[in-house]
Formats: structure tokens, sequence, C-alpha cells
């Protein structure tokens, strides 16, 4: 046997964070088979790019200074592939220095995330390759056959540009038990960050800057439902086992976290950014809770409450184990939008509930967080006040984030936008397509509630005045509307903190906020505990050149004896 050589990988993330949860995943995968993965970070933001994001109208994509690539060429110079991580409102910077990488280094570029699945036919112009999906195995897959000198063109889970011919493959087996994938990659010191114009290789003081004091996770993926304006929409129409919950157990979540608190000890808060989480059985919250309480001693907040799934009792265990936030997805108050257009149960009542369940532990919990939907250019403006009146209802504390609707390619919505005639063509996806609502007297009316209750007479005024016939042709008053989202922000961020809550900090601050007001004891000396050790990022494998006999981590049983490519040569240690 002989040991393996050290081919490297690069992995490029454009977030404006660098949470990174599915390249941190990959990038440890890659690493304990062997691999030397560089993780770059080429659009990170700093405090003031955060501030000013938050009250943008638009973010331009514009090209990266000619220093940065040579850079970028410099750290991927040996790489054998480069992957990208894309979102759709990232696709022209993408191109843009996808173009530039193959002209420039020659070797296969290949995009993941969400804008290659949602739009393949867009993705598989420009890229060599697009990972539709997961691509914890597949990417592995593909990797591991570009490192033998084999054909990869015809890997499970991605398609390739082959000349003029492009290789549509099938998709690849998710992975049901999520402990076979390995812990997050937070070896940072092969990791790069865009400093202010510069790449540079990252170090705790980097970390501080660009990663702040909140981890983002997640214990489960699924979801029950196919909202048609949801990146979830495409994924159950790629493969319908992303309906179906798939999880961790909660002793490789907590080992993970501490994992991750002794490579970086500055986490204040923990993120479980599920698409739906408390729709897990109560035996499994109670036992997360239990273990969670047991092993971390860490504030967390819950992301994926779907109103069908509140349950009080799992709310008390999770308070119980340190839950100080959740966020409550509502999108919309009236039947025929949740029915008609975001196919979507009304839950109103179980809205009401959770609301009831927040109010009562208010002296634990941080505001409860409600998602909204505005801007939806179906909606009629006696139906918006139908959500006005939903919120009205609801008891304190709380904070709403309001959305503007987004069609993005490939999604259920854009369909029915393009036969509306609702879309452009040549309208671009930003950031701000997203974040930035438009400041309508409605839109406004919904907002204040994150200042304060609106006053009962201006509620009477609003919800019988006749505002036309669509919301998105309403009159806009931007300047009052900058005035109560900063009004706004100062409150989440007080009452957060009263409850040891630093989610709507921007990052470095939210550090030296944790430092104030979230304690946290010694973390744990020990990497993992033995039966996930092999879960590190780091390698785990050796050449054999014959079938192993122990399994491959995170490859289904069975997948070898499929006809697929088997890749034996790969063993655990």
């Amino acid at each position: 046997m002989r040991e393996r050589a050290h081919t490297t990988i690069s992995l490029i993330s454009f977030t404006d964070d660098i949470y990174c949860i599915g390249p941190r995943r990959i990038a440890a995968q890659l690493k304990r088979y062997g691999f030397q993965v560089h993780l770059i970070f080429l659009r990170a933001t700093d405090f003031w790019g955060q501030t000013r994001q938050r009250f943008q109208t638009h973010f331009y994509n514009d090209d990266l200074p000619d220093s940065v690539y040579q850079q970028l060429f410099a750290i991927c110079k040996d790489s054998a592939v480069i992957g990208l991580s894309v979102w759709t409102h990232q696709a022209d910077q993408a191109a843009l220095v996808t173009r530039r990488l193959q002209r420039e280094l020659g070797v296969p570029v290949v995009w993941g995330g969400i804008h290659p699945t949602s739009y393949p036919e867009d993705a598989i112009k420009i890229a060599d390759g697009i990972c539709l999906g997961e691509g914890e195995i597949s990417f592995l897959r593909v990797v591991q056959a570009i490192d033998a000198g084999r054909d990869f063109h015809h890997t499970p889970g991605f398609w390739f540009r082959d000349g003029d011919r492009i290789h549509r493959n099938p998709g690849e087996k998710l992975v049901e038990n999520l402990d076979e994938l390995p812990f997050m990659d937070f070896e940072f010191e092969q990791h790069f960050v865009n400093d202010q114009g510069a790449l540079k290789r990252m170090d705790l003081a980097l970390m501080k800057k660009y990663y702040g004091a909140k981890l983002w996770t997640m214990f489960s993926q699924g979801c029950p439902y196919k909202c048609t304006f949801c990146s979830n929409d495409v994924l159950i129409g790629l493969d319908s086992g992303y309906r179906k919950f798939r999880r961790h157990s909660a002793a490789f979540f907590v080992a993970e976290v501490n994992y991750i608190l002794g490579r970086y000890p500055h986490i204040c808060n923990v993120v479980i950014d599920d698409d739906a989480f408390m729709f897990l059985p109560f035996e499994i919250i109670q036992d997360f809770s239990n273990t969670y309480k047991a092993g971390i001693r860490i504030p967390f907040f819950v992301t994926g409450v779907i109103p069908a799934s509140v349950e009080e009792r799992k709310f008390e265990a999770l308070i119980g184990a340190g839950m100080v936030k959740l966020r409550i997805g509502i999108q919309s108050g009236n039947p025929r939008i949740m029915k008609e257009v975001f196919v979507r149960p009304l839950h109103d009542e179980k809205i009401f509930a959770g609301s009831k369940i927040v109010h009562k532990h208010r002296a634990k919990m941080a505001p409860v967080q409600y998602d909204l939907i505005v801007d939806n250019p179906w909606e009629h403006p006696e139906e918006l006040k139908d959500t006005l009146r939903l919120v009205a209802g609801l008891k304190p504390p709380y904070t709403f984030t309001i959305n503007s609707l987004t069609l993005l390619p490939g999604t259920t919505i854009h369909e029915m936008g393009k036969e509306a005639g609702f879309t452009n063509p040549d309208a671009k996806i930003t950031l701000a397509s997203y974040v930035t609502y438009m400041p309508t007297e409605l839109n406004l009316t919904l907002a204040f509630y994150n200042i304060a209750p609106v006053p009962k007479f201006w509620l009477r005024r609003v919800l019988k005045r006749e505002y036309g016939n669509r919301t998105v042709t309403m009159k806009q008053y931007p300047f009052i509307g900058a005035l109560i989202s900063v009004a706004g922000l100062v409150k989440k961020v007080v009452h957060g903190l009263m409850r040891r809550d630093v989610s709507a900090i921007p990052r470095p601050l939210d550090l030296w906020a944790g430092k104030l007001f979230v304690r946290r004891p010694q973390t744990p000396t020990s990497p993992a505990p033995p039966q996930f050790e092999h879960c590190l990022p780091r390698p785990t494998a050796i050449f054999s050149g014959k079938p192993a006999p122990g399994k491959m981590i995170g490859v289904a049983a069975g997948a070898l004896n499929s006809g697929q490519p088997a890749h034996t040569e790969l063993k655990v240690l």
C-alpha cells in the first residue's frame, strides 16, 4: 500500500458571509479521503459591507480587480479541479470568474449549489460541469476519477460538457444517515478570504472579522412542503427523497459543535438552520434537547419552524436546553395566496398558538422572528390586509423579516410568472431582490411592528383605505422605510441581547456583544469522541488497489454494486 499523493482541489464561495455549510462539508469529505483542499471565500463582507447591504436597494455584480485574480490563480494553479458554489444572485460573478479560471489554468471548473440545480441549461453553458442537488458523494466521485485518470463525464449527480456534447447523468442517491458525513471543515489554515481586495490565508483574526460569533449549522434535512417560491420546490422535483427527513444523531451534532469550538472558541450562539426542524417527532427533539444541554452550554436559535409543527412540549424541551430564539414562516395571511400561489397550508390557529407559547416563556426567549412575503404580483392590497390582520393578532414579543417575492428560475412560481407576464428575462436577480421590499404604506405598516404595535387609529385607517388593484403598483416612501428599518433593527438587537441572542448583530460586533452578554464555559479539549473520530476533516483513507472490507464513508449501502463506478480503492482506517 502507498499513501495518497496530496492532489489539490480548490473550492470557491461567493457568499457575503463565510458560514458556508455545504462547501465546508464537501471540503471535509475530500480531506478525509486524502485530498488537499483550498477553501476560498471570494466575496466575504466586513462590518461596513453588511451595514450597507441592510439599506441598499440594489447590489451590483461587478468583476474582481486583476490583482485579486492573480492571487486566485496562484492559489488554484495546482488544482486538479475547481468547484464553485453558486446562488442565482451570484451567477454573473461566477461566470466572470469561471471564464478567467478556464482561460488561465485550463482545468475543469464545475458549479454546485442551488443555481445550477434550478437552472442547469443556463449554467452548463458556462461551467465545464454542474452538480445537481447534494454534492458530498458525487463531487467526491468526480475528484477520485480525475485523480486516477479515469473518465469522469458519466458521474451520477453531474452534467458535463464534452465538446459539443452534454452528458446529462442521472442523480446520485441521497445520503440517508447524515452521521456518515464528516464534520464541517474548520481547519482554516488552508482557507483563504478576500480581505478588502487581497486574498489572505485565514487566521484567527480574520475568522473573527468574517465569521463572527454565530455558528450556522444543520441538524436535519428535508421538508414536507413543496412551496412554489422555494428552492425545495426544485430539489423535490429533482428527487422526491428531499421531502424525507434525514438527520444527524444528537451525539453527532454535539460532537461536531464541540470540534468546531475546539478550533474556533469564539462562538456565542448556535443557529440551527433546518427547513423544518420542529416537524421532527417529539422523542427526537427531546433526545436532542437532553444531549445538547448535557454537552453544550451555548444559547441556540432554531430557524425551521413551520406553523403546522407548533407543539408546546417541543418548545418547552428546547427552551430548557438553551433555545433563546426561533423563526416561524407565516408568508401570507390570505387563504387564496397561500393555496393558489404559494401552494402552502395556512395554519393561522397554529401561528397564534406559537405566539402564545413564546409569550408565556418571554422571560427566557428573544422575540420570535416571523417571515412574511410581500411584493407579490398576484396579490391584491385587500389580500395583503389579511396578513396585516393576522400580524395584529399576535402576542409580543416578535420581530418580522419582510422579504420581497423573488421568482427564482427553475421554481414553479417562476413558470407561473412567465405565463402571467410577470417575469422579465433581462432583469437580474441580486441580493436586493430578496431582502429589500417596496416601502409601500401597507408594507411599512407591517414593518412598524418591529418597533411597536401599530396604533389602532392607523390600523383602522389602512384597513379601510383603497390602494388600487395590485400591491406592486402602490406608492412608495423610501425615506420613511429607511427610518423604520433602522429603528426596528435597533430594537431587535437590544431585545435580543437581553436574552443572550446575538443573531441580529453584524460581524464582528457580535463577538463583543457575546463577551458582554453571553457567558460560555471552557470548551472541551478532546477533538471528538472515539465513535466520531472518522468524521474529522482529516485524512482517514489509503490506497489499497483492491475492494476494501471496510465501508466507504458517506456512500449509501449497495451503491458500490449498482453498476456505477465503484472506486473501491479507498477504505477506512
